[in-house]
């Protein structure tokens, strides 16, 4: 397992209810939830990098999120509407990311991709 976890959101109800999921599951020593944005609230890089955003942002933060994640990490990306696939991969692979897969349910889709 994870030996921390770090949760980034601009959304306070999203914060709250996160840090309520985080004492249900009893993971307060590993995880932590911050409001803001990924730039301004995180100092350090990571191994893995979730997020669930629209594939225009995604598109436009690669180059930041490459910024946070090791080389060899892994980007994994959901909420992205079945057209704009190929938005998302073309800022990736222009970024250094490689595409290891993409999952596609009814008309949303989610990309996993590495940082080579």
């Amino acid at each position: 397992g994870a030996k921390k976890v770090i949760g980034v959101d601009l959304d306070q109800v999203s914060v709250r209810v996160s840090n309520e999921n985080i004492k249900i599951n009893q993971v307060e020593d590993i995880m932590e939830i911050r409001k803001g944005n990924l730039l301004e609230v995180i100092n350090s890089k990571a191994n893995i990098i979730v997020s669930n955003i629209i594939a225009e942002i995604i598109a436009k933060m690669t180059m930041d999120i490459s910024r946070f994640l090791e080389d060899g990490g892994i980007f994994i990306t959901s909420g992205i509407i079945i057209e704009k696939i190929y938005m998302v991969e073309e800022a990736l692979i222009e970024n250094g990311f490689k595409i290891l897969e993409v999952k596609k349910m009814n008309s949303w889709a989610c990309i996993i991709a590495s940082k080579n």
